[in-house]
Order: C-alpha cells, then structure tokens, then sequence
C-alpha cells in the first residue's frame, strides 16, 4: 500500500490553534476524512464538541469510550457520516492499525492541544 505523506507545521501560540485549525478543515473537508490526534482524552471530547458546535461532523475515539461506542464512531467515520476522527494519543496506535487495516484513506492532522 502506498501512502502520499504531506507534513505542514505551523508554528502558532494557544490561542490561534483552534482558529488555524478551523482554516486547514475548511481548506480539506472536500469529501475527504481527517483523522485529528490530541495528548488527552479530555481535550479529544472538548475539541470533539466544539467541531459539531461549529457544524463540523465529529467523533472522539479514546479509552474512557467503551468498545461499542469506539466501533460506532469508526463505522461513522469510514461510511463518511463523520468524517471528522479525533483521537486521543492513547488511541493513535490502535486507531491506525485499523485504519490500515480497513484501507480508510484520511489526512492526519497533530494537534497538542493542552
């Protein structure tokens, strides 16, 4: 399987991440999924919540979830009805086995979101 990797780093103080954020979704949300990676499960429900405030299509993955609702938000994200994944750094790995796995293509974006 061959992956066309692009890395983009912006460098940005606290207050403008989400605004930057929020600029790149508008730029790639064309149909594609984008998988977003956050350094706590609270931080992945906050960011989560204020996407769909905004009217952006988002699920949270991360280990207070129980299994079934980690499934669910992984069928939503691979049929497109939420294709917005944000995932907690305790989730990254077992996250991207299955994307690879289920051959979901995304755009991955970094966010350390405190």
């Amino acid at each position: 399987m061959d992956f066309k990797v692009t890395q983009e780093i912006r460098v940005c103080d606290e207050l403008d991440k989400k605004r930057i954020l929020y600029d790149i979704l508008a730029k790639i949300m064309d149909g594609s999924k984008v998988i977003i990676f956050t350094t706590t499960k609270r931080t992945a429900d906050e960011l989560t919540y204020d996407l769909r405030k905004n009217k952006f299509p988002a699920r949270a993955i991360h280990g207070d979830k129980s299994q079934n609702e980690r499934d669910w938000a992984l069928a939503e994200f691979k049929s497109g009805k939420s294709p917005l994944l944000v995932v907690s750094r305790v989730s990254r790995a077992i996250i991207l086995k299955c994307i690879i796995r289920l051959s979901i293509f995304a755009h991955l974006l970094i966010v350390p979101f405190n």
